[in-house]
């Protein structure tokens, strides 16, 4: 096979798995995420000029801030999903707080997009300024890509290129087949064995993840969670706004008290007052409908005092 030939494979693949993660991720399903990190660790190594890669979240679940580390060649890698700077600003902030900069001089993020990412200059200001004299980070070489990781191996000499070619074709991303159940196994037990040593759950009995209790809860009748739903009310801080409406010659919104909600016990007793705050609920959704809906022509659904007018 020829060079353009395996480049043009090469490319082919990193572009599945980007669309693969991607779409995944829209679904709410983040273990592309984690298998990504062991199916380009190899092609990294030669990318990178990093051969002692290694997956340090293999080490320590969720190892903070860095997912590939190589303390020979000094070169730390986080590889993620998030785009945005302020992902960046946080891990660099994070980084160096850590003092990992005194063990590794380069820090890449490798971003599964295949877009080209821009920031703004004051991101980059920002960045400088953390980093300091601390660590040399330059964004147009440290934040790489799906985009930018093809150029690099096409750059490599053609003996590394057929070398990555072998690598990804071995991959779940490639052309020839691997044993992807050992690493769905292991990623499993290292989620389980993070989530027993958490002491949230009883080992051996059943271990349930935050995005697990969610979906349990779409599936539960609302009154199995009727105290769950006031203490959400009452983080909205209706009371607050009706100060600042009060301040402003304004009527408050008709937002039932919660308090006595909270003594009722018996579920068939849940139930009503369910049913009662959900009605009381609806007359404030639709006066803030009435709300949304005012303008210069319209007049305002209440009475304005004059000394506010």
């Amino acid at each position: 096979m020829t060079i353009p030939e395996t480049l043009e494979k090469i490319g082919k693949a990193l572009a599945v798995l980007t669309y693969q993660t991607h779409a995944e991720n829209l679904a709410g399903l983040f273990s592309k995420n984690r298998l990504t990190e062991d199916l380009l660790l190899p092609v990294f190594r030669i990318a990178l000029k990093a051969p002692h890669l290694r997956n340090v979240n293999q080490e320590r679940m969720n190892f903070p801030y860095i997912d590939l580390a190589d303390d020979k060649s000094h070169v730390a890698i986080q590889v993620t999903v998030e785009r945005g700077a302020a992902k960046v600003t946080e891990t660099l902030t994070n980084f160096i707080s850590k003092g990992y900069q005194n063990q590794y001089n380069r820090l890449v993020f490798f971003v599964l997009t295949g877009n080209k990412l821009q920031y703004a200059p004051k991101s980059k200001r920002e960045w400088q300024k953390i980093c300091s004299n601390k660590l040399r980070f330059d964004p147009a070489s440290d934040v790489i890509t799906t985009h930018d990781l093809f150029p690099i191996i096409e750059g490599l000499p053609h003996p590394k290129i057929y070398m990555v070619y072998d690598i990804i074709a071995r991959s779940v991303i490639g052309e020839e087949v691997i044993d992807v159940e050992s690493y769905l196994m292991r990623q499993s037990r290292r989620q389980l064995d993070h989530e027993k040593k958490s002491g949230k759950y009883i080992p051996e009995i059943f271990i349930e993840t935050r995005e697990t209790k969610s979906l349990v809860r779409s599936f539960a009748h609302p009154a199995l969670f009727f105290r769950h739903t006031l203490d959400s009310l009452g983080r909205l801080n209706i009371p607050g706004y009706n100060r600042f409406l009060t301040k402003a010659g304004l009527p408050p919104l008709p937002f039932p008290t919660l308090d006595a909600y909270y003594s009722i016990k018996r579920f068939a007793d849940v139930e009503v007052a369910a049913g009662e705050l959900s009605h009381k609920l609806g007359k404030l959704m639709n006066l803030l409908g009435e709300y949304s809906s005012v303008s210069r022509q319209t007049p305002p659904p209440f009475r304005i005092k004059n000394s506010r007018a």
